[in-house]
């Protein structure tokens, strides 16, 4: 996956087959797959605010509350995407909010994530093994620095907050 700042010479190649095949689309986008910095593992991109709450509500199977809770549920997402700066429909341009880290990178964006991440793992019902989800939805992307960190919690409900808020989780 490229990042935010992509290399130098893609970017030249890119341009250079915009100019030589007179802005046609699919060869510039041609140029982005065939390099090979397209196809490297590591996650360099900081998930937006709604891909990580998208993320730890798939991975703790979340959005699945009784019927009676699930209005609640809703409204406490939407307030959360509010509070991290990502409230749906209220982006100030046709462009929508912004697809780069530094937009979401802030201090207190990490602190509301913490905060929302820990409050989120309180209210599971169901107790999750943190290494085992791990193993399921990360698999071998999980380095071993934060399999060791997430192993030493004090509590399941603990290793689970780190996990959620791991690199290689809030990631893509």
């Amino acid at each position: 996956m490229i990042s935010d700042q992509p290399p130098a010479d893609l970017v030249e190649k890119m341009q250079e087959q915009w100019l030589k095949s007179n802005g046609n689309l699919k060869a510039v986008i041609t140029v982005l797959i065939q390099h090979p910095k397209s196809w490297q593992v590591e996650q360099q991109k900081l998930k937006t605010p709604r891909e990580f709450l998208v993320s730890v509500c798939r991975a703790t199977d979340g959005l699945s509350p009784r019927k009676k809770n699930r209005e609640q549920q809703s409204r406490m997402l939407v307030n959360t995407l509010t509070a991290m700066g990502h409230k749906p429909f209220g982006a100030g341009s046709p462009a929508g909010y912004a697809d780069v880290s530094s937009a979401w990178d802030g201090s207190d964006a990490l602190l509301t994530r913490i905060d929302w991440t820990n409050s989120w793992v309180e209210r599971l019902k169901r107790r999750i093994d943190p290494l085992a989800l791990s193993d399921a939805i990360l698999g071998e992307q999980m380095a071993s620095d934060s399999r060791t960190t997430i192993g030493r919690a004090e509590s399941r409900q603990q290793g689970l907050s780190l996990l959620l808020l791991s690199p290689e989780f809030i990631r893509r």
